[in-house]
């Protein structure tokens, strides 16, 4: 049973990692792209870097806060979704 599970899982990591290598995902720049890359402006210490520093959240914002006021506001005291009033009425004929 132990041998069956620990066959599975390497299957499926091998899966992924062969689904993964496919070219809709991407690969490895050629010479001259990379030549083009490592000389842009933007392109420091190994990766590209904002031009002016950039804060993770901005002042009095908290990681709980920004998610719950991105998905819910109060109307006249009450919470209300507001993935809920996006949806339109689906009408069965």
């Amino acid at each position: 049973m132990i041998y069956l599970l620990a066959f599975v899982i390497i299957v499926v990591i091998a899966g992924i990692y062969l689904f993964l290598k496919l070219p809709k995902f991407g690969r490895l720049p050629d010479t001259v792209i990379k030549q083009r890359i490592d000389t842009s402006a933007g392109f420091r210490k190994g990766s590209f870097q904002n031009k002016s520093i950039t804060p993770d959240l901005t002042d009095g914002a908290t990681y709980y806060s920004v998610p719950k006021s991105s998905s819910s506001k109060k109307v006249n005291g009450v919470l209300q979704n507001k993935r809920f009033l996006r949806l339109k009425p689906i009408f069965i004929h």
